[in-house]
């Protein structure tokens, strides 16, 4: 296992670290100025914004002990951890969810929650 580890170190510091090409014909966009109208895209996204979200925050707060860990973890409630160790991924995502909805569909309701 060492000797892999080894290896994969190695190959890691010999391939040169590549950026974005020069001239290339292809430039990355950023996805603020990305604006989706068709309705088999747009439409999904309104239904992340308006339920997929809103019920994914209500699971995390009502449903499972997610965001009661968090504040255990601050100081605002007593007790030890709740749930699997890996709990903590799923606010995460639904924390980059809320944000790049926010992005292009503003919503009081979900940025108040973000900032809660």
């Amino acid at each position: 296992m060492k000797n892999l580890a080894v290896v994969g170190l190695l190959a890691l510091f010999h391939f040169p670290v590549v950026g974005w090409a020069q001239g290339y014909a292809l430039q990355p966009v950023p996805f603020t100025s990305v604006n989706i109208q068709g309705d088999f895209w747009a439409s999904r996204l309104r239904t992340h914004a308006r339920t997929t979200l809103p019920t994914c925050i209500a699971q995390m707060r009502d449903s499972t002990q997610r965001i009661s860990n968090f504040e255990k973890a601050a100081g605002l409630k007593e007790g030890g951890f709740e749930g699997t160790f890996f709990d903590d991924s799923d606010v995460y995502k639904a924390m980059e969810g809320m944000a790049y909805s926010l992005a292009n569909n503003p919503n009081p309701e979900i940025e108040a929650t973000m900032d809660a």
